[in-house]
């Protein structure tokens, strides 16, 4: 799309740690750590990472054959890069040896297909040994043990189209020849594994919860050896990136701690002690630790800022922004930014709750009073899905809702309780309860009142939009009340009665098939509710998506047409469950505040 410009991420340090690579977009830079901050231009690519040892600079890059093969750089001094792998393999991950001799690559090209683990050695670019790889079992990471000798890796499972994935970590014995599935007792998941330092002993993430892609994962170490996972942290924090300290005691990590920003953490795994490194309104992750411990790196997303790389002294005496990705990649049109805020409230049993406000460019929110303005709330998906804080740049994150505060919107980026963010209780409550909504829609009200109350929204004047189970939600806030004056759905189911196909994700909410308990799939679907909606709604799909085979849109859009609501339905050409092609990005972004124009301001603006 190139909304805006582009975000830095994947920072690595160099081995002597005078050097830094990171990526922007698909451009690799290496940044001397020397006070200059002097940029080098590597080239274009992928995956990049250091050689072990040396200064060079290894990545992918693609060609027109749909290969992608992996590429070599002398930094200092700069060289020409040269092909390292063998012809026509396509390279989704690799790893180097510790000692360079070797680089472990995985070929999997399309997660249906059984894929390939290739050993190839360096100096002559053989490959010297290889392994064949289920199909479904998508690789998502690779990495040496300290002493060469296993190879670790993390996959998602996905049983077919439709059902709930999972994640395992794998590891090879390489001179055993043996691929071992890594489920230790107390878990039953288990994804990033993360090698020691000096034993064969991997902190990885891991959850106890049975269901697939609806569980929170804390950091755990467990030994190659066997035994049970060793959890060193607890709900709710949710843990996203980590690293050991060189001498293995301690690990920074990046993680929730009961709100939305993502911050940076410090445990010693000799007291349990836990610090605290970072306290501002941003997501960090891509975290990575310098050689000699005393500098961690990481992306900085932050509500209003692209995301940069920001570097930290662990005893936390200097901190600094270093890209810069505002002067070293150019904007194909103006930023337009509002003004960001957090916000919290409590819900109706006191539980706090966590959200951000984009208020217009020219309101301070600092400064009352100023009329209420008019409110979109944005409902995230998931419902496992902490609202990420990174400005995005895709209109169903926060870029979009940036423009539209630019327009003169208060935009409302409303959190519930089932995101994760406030303790696996609240789900496992719902999921006992086979309860797809639970308190959802009452946590989003009671924001929405606060919102009020506190003079922010202008009640007359509020519309609602959300994405997937966001717009499930939105749906649902549509049949049950009439206090909104516009909605935008996509993507959202309206009539579960129709689920047509194996859907396991459902299921675990409402507590059996639709076969099974067909009452309670209708007492929880939107459509049954329809007669009493009288609110402007906008239906959004993807033609080649799930809910569009389903005619979801179809039906409720009949619905609510025989009960006499003004209701559009907007098909995207070749899209799935997620817009990605720029016309139909343009055209969303069009219909979208055109259809809060007319209805939040009066202004009949509606694009054919």
């Amino acid at each position: 799309m190139g909304y805006y410009p582009y975000e830095a991420h994947h920072p690595q340090f160099s081995y002597s740690g005078t050097s830094l690579l990171y990526h922007l977009k698909d451009e690799i830079w290496v940044v001397s750590l020397d006070g200059e901050d002097i940029q080098k231009h590597i080239g274009t690519g992928d995956s990049a990472c250091w050689l072990p040892g040396s200064p060079e600079v290894s990545f992918l890059c693609s060609a027109e054959d749909g290969s992608r093969s992996l590429w070599l750089r002398s930094v200092d001094p700069m060289s020409d890069a040269i092909q390292i792998s063998p012809q026509g393999i396509f390279i989704s991950q690799y790893a180097w040896s510790p000692d360079a001799q070797m680089v472990a690559i995985m070929s999997m090209e399309k997660f249906w297909e059984p894929g390939r683990l290739l050993l190839i050695e360096a100096s002559s670019r053989t490959v010297c040994n290889q392994w064949e790889l289920p199909a479904y079992e998508y690789p998502l990471s690779l990495s040496w043990s300290h002493d060469g000798q296993i190879i670790a890796w993390d996959v998602t499972l996905y049983p077919d189209d439709r059902s709930n994935n999972a994640n395992e970590v794998r590891i090879l014995d390489v001179q055993q020849n043996h691929i071992k599935h890594v489920v230790p007792v107390g878990s039953c998941q288990t994804k990033r594994p993360v090698w020691h330092p000096h034993r064969q002993e991997l902190a990885l993430l891991a959850t106890p919860h049975p269901y697939g892609m609806q569980a929170l994962f804390q950091m755990a170490i467990w030994n190659v050896q066997g035994g049970i996972a060793r959890y060193q942290t607890k709900d709710p924090m949710l843990v996203e990136d980590m690293v050991w300290a060189p001498d293995g005691q301690t690990m920074y990590f990046s993680a929730h701690n009961g709100h939305i920003p993502t911050h940076l953490f410090a445990l010693s795994l000799i007291d349990g002690s836990l610090r605290q490194l970072t306290d501002d309104l941003a997501d960090y992750f891509h975290l990575v630790l310098s050689s000699d411990g005393k500098w961690l790196a990481a992306v900085r997303g932050a509500p209003d800022r692209v995301s940069e790389i920001y570097l930290l002294r662990t005893d936390l005496s200097q901190h600094r922004v270093l890209s810069k990705p505002h002067a070293d990649c150019k904007s194909e049109r103006p930023l337009k930014k509002g003004i960001v805020r957090r916000f919290q409230w409590q819900s109706v049993d006191g539980l706090q709750l966590d959200g951000i406000l984009l208020f217009p460019p020219d309101v301070d929110p600092d400064q009352k009073p100023f009329a209420p303005l008019p409110t979109i709330i944005d409902i995230h998906g998931g419902p496992l899905h902490v609202p990420l804080l990174r400005m995005e740049d895709h209109p169903l994150r926060l870029g979009g809702l940036h423009e539209l505060a630019a327009q003169g919107y208060l935009c409302f980026v409303a959190d519930y309780r089932r995101s994760g963010t406030y303790g696996w209780h609240h789900i496992q409550k719902a999921i006992d309860q086979g309860d797809p909504i639970g308190f959802d829609a009452v946590d989003i009200l009671s924001g929405i009142d606060t919102l009020i109350s506190r003079g922010f929204a202008d009640p007359a004047r509020l519309g609602l939009r959300g994405h997937s189970h966001g717009a499930f939600i939105t749906n649902w806030l549509l049949t049950q009340t009439g206090r909104f004056r516009a909605v935008v759905s996509n993507e959202g189911r309206t009539d579960y009665t129709q689920s047509i196909d194996v859907d396991t994700i459902r299921d675990i909410w409402f507590g059996g098939t639709p076969q099974e308990i067909p009452e309670r799939y209708s007492q929880f679907s939107p459509s049954t509710y329809t007669a009493q909606v009288k609110t402007p709604t906008l239906l959004i799909y993807g033609e080649q998506g799930f809910f569009a085979q389903e005619k979801q849109g179809e039906i409720f859009k009949t619905a609510l047409q025989h009960a006499g609501v003004e209701v559009e339905l907007l098909l995207l050409p070749g899209e799935g469950h997620w817009m990605v092609q720029p016309d139909n990005i343009k055209l969303y972004n069009q219909k979208t505040l055109a259809w809060f124009d007319k209805y939040l301001k009066g202004l009949d603006l509606l694009p054919s």
